[in-house]
């Protein structure tokens, strides 16, 4: 059996029904990945404007005060939060009024970024250091090997800077936010736990607490009672989703503080 697909192709041709199954998946596959550029684009678009409107929450504390380093992508910046206060460190310093918050994040900062930002703060000294990684690394495909160089060089600059606690904030479940449909969403859901397991592999061999942010996609904390707690460009946490973050965080940065 044959088909003239001539009014749809425009020209006059005899189809066998394997090339029509050919053509027809060729043609849905098309529309799809244009879709998804166009959805992924607009997206980008919304996270780097929501990115050049954020303020990092930082603080200066007493003369005494126990001297804090946060360090890392837009998730320790606070991009996605609609106000300094509704961040991750806008939530620390509210809970603990008397540390001295300095906030060295910035957008978009990759694994190698983050190492030159602690080496350019290797002359300050620091009681507690927060990392965040992984996020942009997870997307841009960085790979294991350097990830683990630089996480090793991260933590020998927290030594340099004698902190006496050093935490680290990997990757959340990329995969599973509403940003990316099948199959790129397995994609980025393997590489954010493949990263979130090398974060934690490394923090063991130097004594860093590991904060994993990673979860199965059923059990996302982001995602509620149907609700995801993303701001508008559906990559960053809004308010009430940095404050579910937070709370993981500061059950691994509170011992530290009264300690």
């Amino acid at each position: 059996m044959t088909y003239d697909l001539s009014k749809y192709v425009g020209y006059t041709t005899n189809m066998s029904l394997t090339e029509v199954f050919i053509f027809l998946f060729v043609l849905v596959l098309v529309i799809f990945v244009i879709f998804e550029v166009i959805w992924i684009t607009t997206r980008a678009k919304r996270a780097v404007r929501a990115g050049e409107v954020a303020v990092p929450a930082s603080q200066k504390g007493g003369e005494n005060s126990l001297r804090v380093l946060v360090v890392g992508d837009s998730t320790a910046f606070g991009t996605g939060a609609s106000a300094p206060e509704f961040s991750m460190v806008g939530r620390l310093i509210a809970d603990f009024p008397n540390l001295t918050v300095v906030n060295a994040a910035e957008n978009a900062l990759n694994v190698n970024q983050v190492r030159k930002k602690m080496q350019s703060l290797e002359s300050e000294k620091f009681d507690i250091i927060i990392i965040h990684v992984g996020g942009v690394d997870t997307l841009a495909f960085t790979s294991a090997k350097k990830i683990r160089k630089e996480l090793q060089n991260i933590f020998s600059c927290a030594n340099k800077m004698q902190a006496k606690s050093v935490v680290l904030v990997s990757v959340n479940n990329v995969g599973s936010i509403p940003l990316f449909h099948f199959p790129i969403n397995k994609i980025f859901r393997y590489r954010s736990l493949c990263i979130s397991q090398l974060c934690h592999e490394e923090s063991e061999k130097s004594s860093v607490v590991h904060v994993p942010l990673y979860a199965e996609k059923k059990e996302e904390p982001l995602y509620q009672n149907g609700i995801w707690h993303l701001s508008p460009d559906s990559i960053h946490p809004n308010d009430l989703g940095y404050e579910i973050w937070y709370k993981k965080v500061k059950l691994a940065v509170s011992p530290h503080i009264f300690n």
